[in-house]
């Protein structure tokens, strides 16, 4: 979430109006999202932990190609607009529907799957207002850089916590 408000605030002045923004990043970042979440069966254990690297790297690249995209866009017309902001948050979408399924998919009990579920949902709303605190408080910048931190902070983790659910 906190990625999420972060793309949507930067992208309005690209795309000219907050409606725009909003429609456009949220339908990118879910559709990707689902289809990142169906190939994630044949992700091997060290892959997956990749995932959590490369949404890290992504969110940080497209941050900082904004103002490139910016200046080479300030001309077209909206749809060419929308046609590069997706593309460019597209294989962040991708990646960023990887995780719970594999955290899903690594649950050796599979009686915790709905308690995974509702833990999912009230980090989404919790993450949702912690980004929007942050962002008013600290900026936009900082809102981005503590959401790519807490996936390279599950990159980090995640190996150590393979091994011991091996054990």
């Amino acid at each position: 979430m906190l990625l999420e408000i972060s793309f949507m605030q930067r992208f309005i002045l690209l795309l000219g109006h907050p409606i725009y923004a909003l429609a456009l990043i949220l339908f990118v970042l879910l559709s990707f999202g689902g289809l990142g979440s169906l190939t994630v069966e044949r992700l091997s254990a060290r892959q997956a932990s990749l995932v959590c690297l490369g949404i890290t790297v992504l969110s940080l690249v497209v941050w900082y190609l904004y103002p490139l995209l910016f200046r080479a866009l300030a001309r077209s017309s909206t749809a060419g607009k929308a046609a590069a902001t997706a593309l460019l948050l597209a294989p962040v979408g991708y990646l960023m529907g990887m995780p719970f399924p594999i955290g899903l998919r690594a649950l050796k009990n599979q009686a915790l799957i709905p308690w995974m579920w509702g833990v999912n949902g009230a980090t989404s709303v919790l993450a949702s207002i912690l980004g929007m605190i942050l962002a008013l408080s600290m900026g936009y910048t900082a809102a981005l850089v503590t959401g790519a931190a807490s996936y390279l902070t599950a990159f980090l983790l995640l190996p150590s916590v393979q091994r011991a659910g091996e054990r």
